[in-house]
C-alpha cells in the first residue's frame, strides 16, 4: 500500500448546513485520525475519518485514507468503495488508483470481466487525466481562447491569417465541448452514479424482484455493478462479467452515498 497522505491536507468540499460545534477542526481530526492509522489503531482511525464524512466533510484524500484504513481493519470491500469513492470525486487520483488496483487482485483474483468498447475507454482515460473540477477550470480557460481566436478571425483582413484562426477556433472549439462534458459529467456522477459496491456479506444474484426468484449468481464482497433499473427495495444490476440479474438493494453500497459504512 502506498504511504497514507497526511501533510497534503484535507480539501473542504462541502461543509454542512448545521451548526455543528467541534472540540477540534476538521484538520485537526483529520490530522489525529492519520496519526492513529501509523500507530495502526486502524479502527479508531476509522471511525474519525468516519465521523468527518458524516459531519459533511469530505474530499477525495479524506476517502482515500479512509480506505487504507478500513483495508488494514480487515475490511477490503468497504476500502474498495472508497478508492471508487475517491476516484469519483478525483479520476487523477494516482494512489487510489493503485491501491484499487492492489486489493482488486487480493479480493477478486482474474474474476472475468467484460471488456469495455473504445470509446467508453477513450473517456475515462481523459477524465483520469485531471479532476472534473480541475476540467471546469480548463473549460473556462479553453473557453476565453476560442472566443479570443474567434474575434481575431473576424477582424483579421488576411486569408492566411483567418484560415489559421479559423483552424484553431474549430480545433478550440472541439476542446471546450470536451472539458465542458466532462466538467458536467463528473459532478452528474458524484450525486446521480449508477454504480455500487457489494459490502459486508456475498449478495444474491437473482431472475427476478422478489425471494421466489431463480438463483443466478452469488456476487462477493467488493465486486462493483452497475444498476439498470430500481424496484424498491430490488434493484436490477449488471455485474463486471455481464451477468444481470435483480439483488436487494441493502446489500450494496451505491458510490454516491456518503460512506459505506452508514448502514452498519
Amino acid at each position: 500500500m502506498k504511504t497514507l497522505k497526511i501533510f497534503s491536507g484535507i480539501v473542504l468540499l462541502i461543509l454542512s448546513t448545521g451548526s455543528s460545534v467541534w472540540s477540534q477542526t476538521p484538520q485537526e481530526l483529520f490530522s489525529k485520525a492519520s496519526a492513529l492509522y501509523n500507530e495502526k489503531k486502524y479502527e479508531e482511525s476509522v471511525i474519525i475519518y468516519n465521523d468527518l464524512l458524516c459531519s459533511g466533510y469530505y474530499s477525495d484524500d479524506l476517502y482515500y485514507n479512509l480506505g487504507n484504513a478500513l483495508y488494514r481493519n480487515n475490511d477490503a470491500a468497504s476500502a474498495i468503495w472508497c478508492y471508487e469513492k475517491c476516484l469519483l470525486l478525483n479520476a487523477s487520483h494516482e494512489d487510489a488508483a493503485a491501491n484499487l488496483s492492489f486489493v482488486n487482485k487480493i479480493v477478486l483474483g482474474n474474476a472475468e470481466v467484460v471488456p469495455e468498447n473504445f470509446f467508453i475507454m477513450a473517456w475515462n482515460w481523459l477524465s483520469a487525466l485531471m479532476s472534473w473540477q480541475w476540467w471546469t477550470y480548463f473549460f473556462i480557460i479553453t473557453l476565453a481562447v476560442f472566443l479570443t481566436v474567434s474575434i481575431l478571425f473576424l477582424i483579421s483582413a488576411s486569408n492566411k491569417s483567418r484560415r489559421i484562426f479559423f483552424l484553431a477556433a474549430a480545433s478550440l472549439f472541439i476542446v471546450v465541448l470536451i472539458a465542458l462534458a466532462q466538467s458536467i459529467s463528473g459532478n452528474y456522477n458524484i450525486r446521480h452514479s449508477k454504480k455500487a459496491i457489494v459490502v459486508n456479506e456475498a449478495a444474491q444474484l437473482r431472475s427476478s424482484p422478489d425471494q421466489n426468484g431463480t438463483g443466478i449468481a452469488m456476487i462477493q464482497p467488493g465486486i462493483k455493478v452497475r444498476i439498470l433499473e430500481n424496484k424498491t427495495p430490488w434493484l436490477r444490476v449488471i455485474t463486471p462479467d455481464g451477468t444481470q440479474g435483480w439483488v436487494l438493494e441493502d446489500r450494496v453500497v451505491r458510490l454516491n452515498a456518503i460512506s459505506p459504512l452508514l448502514s452498519e
